[in-house]
């Protein structure tokens, strides 16, 4: 049998003792509880100490585990922010060296405190500043806004969502290294592609603040700065909320220049953080290569309401439906409501106010109750809007899309009859049945048939009744005709005209 390696038998050895002391020390401990208290408040740092447990420490936990992503776009990021290309491997690395003392790009960054970075003027997107945290990972400062929870700073992490902090939590925040970056990329960052070269104006967006519930719109500028054409390939957004008007390929000549324009629509997120992915190909190498251009913000979201339409259903005439509605308010958008316009459908309202919870802000929260009652509508589907003034300067007017159907007061199923096919002097039989909206007691007469055919109502009240139809064929050939049925309630007094067809041999 094989000898184990002196190191297996030394990391045995050295785990055997750990747990040793370990239990020794908890039946010490144990001891000196029933005797002293304070001694056991000694041996408990001391324990804590040899195990190596310290309190958490205030840093940003959530991404200290975020996987080999979160490096690769901090390079990706920083690399373009210092006019290089983010494509080309033999740059990685960018991300340690810039914090040697002897950095190839000590000249086109600064140092500077964290208190320059809490002055909101020294923030913009375009020349971002780089945080170094205690934990090794990178975070880029882009900008702060006002919320109303005062002046909050927005950081961008890898994949991750924008971070928002407040000026306490940025200084509190354990970061070693406050770099900002001074390199002009007036020039465009470039993209080569094979023997051919692209020059961006810009890898990513920052939208500061997303108001209310519409879109919002950016630019990217590609420029062919080679001697190549470039094929630009069809951009494609990592959410359906961020779509490139970019519909086909681009085939770009020497100095030609291309925009994207990208459209960010509303989504549930306060928080927007999308990559765009584009390839591009020079024909002339058959070489290609893909990019990335990414979009940031922070959405103010503004009054909230649920649902955000109403359909009543099936009501019958002169039939009530009932629907609730809620308006909610929020930390950044509180508001009355000032009026609200139901057009000209049949609908009343009222409305009550409560405090969503008295413990935070006194923040609203309305319930709008209607009620629609179909009067003077004809059968069918119906729709229209109910308008929601507010004085949320965000929101201001929410409209309400409205849909019902009126049913039909009284119905024959199926409403043709279509008899078996049949020689002269035969019989054809069918059934139908005559359906009322409410199940109201009704009556029922025939108005009208022809003499071929027999008609023997079911004795029975409620709805359905089954109505059986015999046809005698008299003629050969196609018979066709109506038959009229007279139904009447204590609210009805319908015809139902019912078509029907035979062919007769």
């Amino acid at each position: 049998m094989a000898t184990p390696p002196p190191l297996a038998i030394g990391s045995i050895i050295i785990l055997f003792t750990t747990l040793r002391s370990f239990f020794m020390l908890h039946n010490l401990f144990l001891e000196c509880v029933k005797t002293n208290a304070r001694l056991s408040m000694f041996f408990i740092i001391l324990l804590f100490s040899i195990v190596g447990c310290t309190p958490a420490t205030n840093d940003i936990v959530h991404l200290k585990n975020c996987d080999y992503h979160c490096s690769e776009f901090n390079e990706y990021l920083l690399k373009s922010s210092l006019g290089l290309d983010p494509t080309n491997p033999s740059d990685n690395g960018v991300l340690e060296d810039i914090h040697k003392k002897n950095s190839p790009y000590a000249n086109l960054v600064e140092p500077v405190s964290i208190d320059y970075c809490l002055d909101s003027s020294h923030l913009t997107p375009e020349k971002p500043i780089l945080l170094k945290h205690a934990s090794g990972h990178t975070y880029f400062l882009l900008s702060a806004v006002n919320t109303e929870h005062g002046v909050m700073y927005q950081l961008v992490h890898g994949i991750s969502d924008v971070i928002l902090l407040s000026k306490n939590q940025l200084k509190d925040e354990p970061f070693t290294a406050c770099l900002k970056i001074n390199s002009p990329v007036s020039n465009g960052i470039p993209i080569r592609i094979g023997t051919g070269m692209l020059k961006l104006d810009k890898v990513f967006n920052y939208f500061a603040k997303l108001v209310g519930t519409g879109k919002a719109q950016c630019r990217y500028s590609i420029k062919n700065t080679g001697e190549t054409a470039i094929l630009i390939g069809r951009p494609e957004a990592s959410c359906s909320c961020t779509v490139p008007e970019m519909n086909k390929e681009v085939l770009l000549e020497s100095g030609e220049s291309h925009e994207i324009l990208i459209s960010v629509s509303h989504t549930t997120s306060r928080l927007l953080h999308e990559t765009i992915d584009i390839k591009c190909t020079e024909p002339k190498s058959k070489k290609s290569k893909e990019f990335k251009l990414f979009v940031f913000g922070h959405r103010v979201i503004g009054a909230e309401l649920y649902p955000s339409q109403l359909d009543f259903g099936t009501v019958g005439l002169g039939e009530t439906s009932a629907r609730i509605v809620t308006l909610s308010e929020n930390n950044e958008d509180q508001f009355e409501i000032k009026a609200i316009d139901v057009g000209d459908l049949p609908i009343t309202f009222k409305t009550e106010a409560s405090c969503a919870d008295s413990a935070i802000n006194s923040l609203k929260r309305y319930k709008i109750h209607f009620d629609l009652k179909a009067v003077g509508n004809k059968p069918g589907n119906h729709l229209g809007e109910i308008s929601i003034v507010t004085t949320s300067a965000r929101t201001g007017t929410l409209v309400l899309p409205i849909m019902y159907e009126v049913a039909k007061p009284v119905q024959a199923v199926p409403s043709t009859v279509a008899f078996a096919q049949v020689g002269v002097g035969d019989t054809s039989t069918e059934k139908i049945q005559i359906i009322t909206h409410n199940q109201q007691p009704v009556s029922i007469t025939v108005d009208e048939k022809p003499i071929e055919i027999d008609i023997n109502i079911h004795k029975r009240k409620l709805s359905p009744i089954t109505l059986e139809l015999r046809f005698k064929a008299i003629k050969s050939g196609i018979n066709k005709g109506m038959v009229k049925i007279r139904v009447k309630g204590t609210t009805l007094n319908e015809v139902l005209k019912i078509p029907y067809v035979i062919y007769v041999n």
